[in-house]
């Protein structure tokens, strides 16, 4: 319980920064089961708390299949709901537990959603930047991941956002 609190208080408190790599979607994106990835790397020891994941323009709800995997290590596999939230704008999904992320290491994030079609979001940055808000500045860079089976990359496609959390203890 005490961690549970623990994630509410972090999350409440803004202390997460959102790494967006991608502004608002565009267009229906169709899932049909395949995976949508994308592949990352960060250059600071950090912590992370959450993706953001496009929904449509209406309160349609989805389900989303998350793996995090380190190389073939799977480091977290969880099953999450969410609703969108009638805009365009990234929903963000909070993980149940903290993946601590080692730096200069490429991690890789699968999500499998079902429901309808999702918005995607195109014109992709490659890397970006925190904004220091404990004076700790990480950078973040993104590439296509082997795992995506639905076209998506370093360009295009779902998980516009991550959320990371900086600190020793997730």
């Amino acid at each position: 319980t005490f961690q549970i609190i623990k994630n509410l208080r972090d999350v409440h408190e803004n202390k997460l920064h959102e790494i967006r790599r991608m502004d608002t979607g565009i267009e229906q994106w169709v899932h049909g089961g395949r995976i949508n990835a994308v592949a990352f790397e960060v250059d600071a020891k950090v912590w992370l708390r959450g993706i953001g994941l496009f929904g449509a323009m209406d309160g349609s709800k989805f389900s989303v299949h998350i793996k995090v995997f380190l190389n073939d290590d799977c480091l977290l596999e969880e099953s999450k709901d969410y609703s969108s939230n009638n805009s365009s704008n990234p929903v963000k999904v909070i993980l149940s537990t903290p993946v601590k992320i080692k730096p200069n290491r490429r991690y890789d994030i699968t999500t499998e959603l079902t429901g309808g079609p999702t918005l995607y979001g195109r014109n992709a940055r490659k890397v970006v930047s925190s904004t220091g808000l404990s004076g700790n500045i990480f950078d973040v860079t993104f590439f296509t991941s082997p795992l995506d089976q639905n076209g998506g990359g370093t360009d295009m496609g779902q998980v516009p956002s991550l959320y990371f959390r900086c600190g020793e203890n997730g």
